[in-house]
């Protein structure tokens, strides 16, 4: 796992000065001058709101040569919003740099009170000022997942090597706006994980971890059974944690034949939501939807995998992959993947409907989020180019979309 790496004063400023240069637009295509030999491209990846008009998103500008030879640059940092996303104001305090080819440190950034916000990936920072200003929060290990409600915050953490097969996990907790954290109490009781699962949770694709709500989580991660030579995921194993309990309640949900990604997802109303998919394959991707009344309900199928390509009726769409879920409710449902449109469903998983302007089939929908019954964002990545993202607004529940 990637650790901390102290930077000079000198590089901070190349790489803050490099990100206000970027910062000009907002969803601006890649740019270069006369003679150059290199172009800029600024991609909006994550946002994060706190009201109707108020918040921050998560850029990435890339530095990449013309000629297609060479490494590629990229510099993450955070602009606020004063209008609901149609504008963002001027880049914060540079997050990180990387050549672009072992992935982002911070994925996805989300508020932990009024003006705080955390930005997380395999790494963990922490801004008081709607993200003008960035400070590392040193752990014991990556971040493998984290979600927030309030000032409470809940992480999983590892210091798995590699490309190991299985990762050892921890919990931790933070009360404070995630400023401080001490290790949960009680840990979970499955404290190791596929190491897959992992490695897919850092890059953003696998949601693994879900607050309830009146407090509480639900953690979520595929089982691994052994047939001969060979380890392949047969069943997800949930487990629940009640507010101010001492034990864990642990269940069993075959949510697939054999899921490959999973997305857990918990509703206002309690309502907890379970996706899995399969092996991607050109494309397409067998996907299934569970879900759960509440704490102690069971768990029943309520969209079956469409197992005829092209043709089935009443399952979830076969085109593109599982990435992302959000549910208002047990019936009003979204998610979003790569190569996929951003799809939603309004009666708890029978019919699904798909907004192909919203990502499509090229590339993808990157993100679906909501702050109340009616006013969401969906971000979306276009094409499969730099510099090529849209974020489109809801004021209805997610029936009617428009670019922000």
């Amino acid at each position: 796992m990637t650790g901390w790496v102290r930077r000079s004063r000198l590089n901070q400023v190349g790489v803050a000065a490099l990100a206000a240069v970027v910062a000009a637009c907002v969803l601006a295509p890649a740019a270069a001058s006369a003679g150059s030999r290199y172009a800029l491209a600024r991609t909006l990846r994550w946002v994060a709101f706190s009201s109707p008009r108020d918040g921050v998103g998560l850029f990435q500008a890339e530095r990449y040569p013309l000629s297609g030879n060479g490494s590629v640059h990229c510099v993450l940092y955070t602009r606020a919003s004063t209008d609901g996303g149609v504008s963002f104001g001027v880049a914060g305090q540079t997050l990180a740099h990387t050549d672009c080819q072992t992935g982002a440190a911070y994925e996805a950034i989300v508020f932990a009170g009024a003006h705080t916000l955390l930005a997380y990936g395999s790494r963990l920072a922490i801004s008081r000022n709607d993200g003008a200003s960035w400070e590392p929060v040193r752990l014991a290990g990556a971040v493998v997942d984290l979600a927030a409600s309030g000032h409470e915050v809940w992480a999983l953490i590892t210091r798995c090597r590699a490309y190991a097969p299985r990762c050892a996990v921890s919990l931790i907790r933070s009360v404070d706006d995630g400023q401080r954290w001490r290790a949960a109490d009680p840990q979970p009781p499955a404290d190791t994980v596929p190491g897959l699962d992992v490695r897919v949770a850092q890059t953003g694709d696998d949601q693994l971890l879900a607050l309830a709500p009146g407090g509480g989580l639900v953690l979520a991660w595929p089982a691994l059974r052994a047939h001969s030579s060979v380890i392949y995921p047969t069943t997800v194993a949930v487990q629940s944690l009640a507010a101010g309990a001492a034990n864990w309640v642990s269940t069993s949900v075959a949510c697939t034949a054999a899921p490959f990604q999973t997305e857990l997802a918990i509703a206002p109303d309690g309502a907890r939501l379970l996706a899995c998919a399969s092996e991607p394959s050109a494309g397409e991707q067998l996907k299934a939807l569970a879900v759960s009344p509440g704490a102690g309900a069971a768990w029943r199928i309520a969209s079956r995998a469409c197992v005829d390509f092209g043709s089935c009726r009443g399952g979830m769409p076969s085109s593109g992959y599982l990435g992302g879920l959000y549910a208002l409710s047990a019936r009003t449902i979204f998610y979003t993947g790569d190569r996929s449109s951003l799809a939603g469903t309004f009666d708890g998983g029978r019919r699904w409907r798909v907004w192909p302007q919203i990502g499509g089939d090229a590339a993808g929908s990157l993100q679906v989020s909501f702050i109340n019954a009616r006013d969401g964002w969906a971000l979306a990545q276009g094409v499969q180019a730099p510099g090529t993202s849209s974020l489109w607004r809801t004021s209805d529940g997610g029936e009617r979309w428009r670019r922000a």
